[in-house]
């Protein structure tokens, strides 16, 4: 990880505030771990930014803003699949998935990560897909993402 000096400026005067917080609570741990932060970014010790940037995603694991949208079309869509579902009397659920019908199985923790992680956060909202079937982990421990795809494709032509 690269740093500019400003960036470095600006993350260790972070830093300073943060101490400055951690006085204040009487936090001793904290504050050294804040003052120790400032001395290295203000020294450029580069070896040590990664250490100070741990839960901060690499930019190949972040999601952009159309990949966040197609998780959010996707979520939509199953809600929209379980409504239709749930109006449906028996006769005319024949024939009918009633996996993918009654529940969204979610995204593969394994080769869908991305997707899993933002599908998680955006569920976690107050008020968002509250009635969406779906297991807590969202975790469908499978692959599926290809497959919701199609769905969507096939969704957007009607």
């Amino acid at each position: 990880m690269q740093l500019t000096r400003t960036e470095r400026w600006i993350l260790s005067n972070q830093y300073q505030i943060l101490e400055q917080l951690a006085t204040l609570r009487k936090n001793d741990d904290e504050v050294s771990h804040y003052r120790s932060a400032q001395e290295a970014l203000g020294c450029g010790y580069a070896n040590e930014y990664g250490d100070l940037a741990i839960g901060i995603c690499e930019d190949k694991d972040i999601l952009s803003v159309d990949e966040c949208r197609e998780v959010i079309k996707i979520l939509g869509m199953f809600n929209d699949i379980q409504y239709a579902y749930s109006q449906l009397d028996e006769a005319n659920r024949e024939g009918i998935s009633e996996h993918f019908a009654s529940e969204f199985p979610g995204f593969c923790g394994n080769s869908e990560g991305k997707q899993l992680g933002y599908a998680r956060y955006f569920c976690a909202r107050p008020h968002v897909f509250t009635q969406l079937n779906r297991p807590d982990d969202l975790d469908s421990h499978a692959p599926l993402l290809p497959l919701y795809r199609l769905m969507l494709k096939v969704r957007e032509v009607r």
